[in-house]
């Protein structure tokens, strides 16, 4: 466990500012998420495969990379992605 220290001499007021800090991250990386998945859906939705057909489609080189909606698509999986570890990283920050 990584241990981040901040000293000062009015700790109960620098705690209640990281602590409303890191919520409003969750919340707005929540909501990135929320808005992320909602754009995946409707281009799952317009083509008619999952994005795990896109994604095996990209890796066997067969993706039409013409089509922008595609590369839109991919970029979207990968902040999905990263969406994902960014809100597990958050959520394990405890402040003590």
């Amino acid at each position: 466990m990584t241990e981040f220290i901040v000293k000062s001499d009015r700790a109960d007021a620098v705690k209640s500012e990281v602590q409303s800090a890191l919520e409003n991250q969750r919340r707005a990386v929540q909501d990135s998420l929320k808005r992320t998945e909602r754009n995946i859906a409707a281009l799952e939705a317009k083509y008619g495969f999952d994005t795990a057909g896109l994604l095996n489609s990209e890796g066997r080189g067969s993706l039409d990379d013409s089509n922008l909606e595609f590369i839109e698509w991919l970029g979207e999986a990968k902040t999905l992605e990263y969406l994902k570890s960014e809100l597990e990283l958050l959520s394990d920050i405890k402040v003590c």
